[in-house]
């Protein structure tokens, strides 16, 4: 993790603290390839739905969205179906944590948010490719895989004005928690009312 957005949700689980929460650490092993995990279900069914798209019409799509199905198009079945049993034990996973704690709490990347220009820039070799794919989207990605509610906010800036998201998840049919644990925090700190600069000026 980036350590200004380490220290910016550090800081933020202290705000947290000092409103009244009690706070543990709680382990989620399989977190570590949720990327990797969600490229296998959400892609690969993304490219059958899209199947027709793919074979008679992909010039329309933008190039990384070409690019990206027609990968996903590539995975054999049995990689889709690791995926799929993956995905049932990361919520399984998910769910003991919650038994433990009532809200989880993260950063919303683990690094500050790239510039277009990054994510569009051709590959290098593998290490790109698992930190720009899977690195990035095991943080959210996780919620959407385990069908649990999650939600980000404003908890800082880097020093090049980067803007720093919390993310905040909990069990089943609990966002009425996270929408009072949500402005608890952001009634404590400034960050939701504050912008970062107009860098291009």
């Amino acid at each position: 993790m980036h350590p200004e957005v380490k220290q910016a949700i550090h800081n933020a689980v202290e705000v947290l603290r000092q409103q009244g929460a009690e706070v543990r650490q709680v382990s989620i092993p399989l977190v570590a390839l949720a990327g990797a995990i969600f490229v296998g279900v959400a892609d690969t069914e993304g490219a059958g739905a899209r199947d027709d798209i793919l074979r008679t019409r992909a010039a329309e799509l933008d190039r990384a969205s070409r690019t990206r199905l027609q990968a996903a198009a590539l995975v054999p079945t049995k990689v889709y179906n690791r995926a799929l049993k993956a995905r049932v034990l990361l919520r399984q996973q998910f769910l003991e944590a919650l038994r433990q704690v009532d809200v989880l709490v993260s950063a919303t990347a683990p690094v500050p948010p790239p510039k277009h220009t990054d994510l569009t820039a051709p590959f290098v070799d593998a290490d790109d490719v698992r930190s720009r794919f899977f690195f990035r989207r095991a943080y959210t990605g996780c919620y959407a895989l385990t069908a649990l509610p999650a939600m980000s906010l404003p908890c800082g800036f880097t020093t090049d004005n980067l803007p720093i998201g919390l993310q905040l998840g909990a069990g089943p049919f609990a966002e009425e928690l996270l929408l009072g644990v949500a402005h608890a925090y952001e009634q404590a700190t400034p960050w939701h009312i504050r912008r970062a600069p107009d860098l291009e000026g």
